[in-house]
């Protein structure tokens, strides 16, 4: 509903908290019975409320907030670890969706920070628009062997039994290492208890 919703269906505040009331009783009785099914659907994805609407998520780790974001993702705890999240691409809602401003440090933000049921890209914006997919995409991180730490402050790192991911949230860089078939083999027996997965 938009602003005006309310005077133009000439509601009073009881009745307004009536509708609310039913609607909010609708919605989590299908969305109980949806995972009693088994079952998934758009709307139960977590994007941190950054946005109204789950069809335009935003990135959830940030410049200007970098290192709390991540300290509060990262928490055994957290949302990010408990839901299925959804984390969007830079510059995030509304922003273009064929010319990402840094990919590559929201794959690793990703990577640092997700659980183990996660979802990175882009929202919908239509059936016109160019939706851009970075190479790092196409890699094969491993599975995490644990959740991410802070290693001195501000900077941020997270073992993948196929790679290692950092963060420097200071300077805003990121990097990933992949890992080589002994490294890869030696990390392999501590992994924590979620799915493989590629970062779509």
């Amino acid at each position: 509903m938009n602003h005006h919703a309310v005077d133009d269906m000439g509601l009073g505040a009881l009745e307004l908290a009536d509708i609310l009331e039913a609607f909010n009783w609708v919605q989590d009785t299908a969305y109980s019975t949806i995972l009693a099914r088994g079952k998934f659907s758009w709307n139960q994805f977590w994007n941190a409320g950054l946005t109204c609407c789950i069809d335009c998520p935003d990135p959830m780790v940030k410049p200007g907030t970098c290192a709390e974001d991540v300290r509060a993702l990262c928490k055994a705890d957290s949302y990010a670890q408990k839901y299925a999240m959804l984390y969007g691409f830079s510059p995030g809602c509304g922003g273009s969706t064929s010319n990402l401003t840094n990919p590559n440090t929201d794959i690793a933000a990703f990577l640092l920070t997700r659980g183990g049921h996660a979802w990175l890209g882009h929202g919908w914006s239509g059936c016109s628009k160019v939706y851009e997919w970075p190479p790092a995409l196409d890699e094969d991180y491993g599975e995490p062997l644990e959740l991410c730490s802070e290693t001195s402050a501000g900077v941020f790192k997270r073992e993948w039994s196929k790679s290692t991911v950092t963060l420097d949230c200071n300077t805003w860089e990121s990097k990933i290492v992949m890992k080589n078939n002994a490294e890869a083999e030696a990390g392999s027996g501590t992994r924590l208890s979620q799915p493989a997965s590629r970062t779509t």
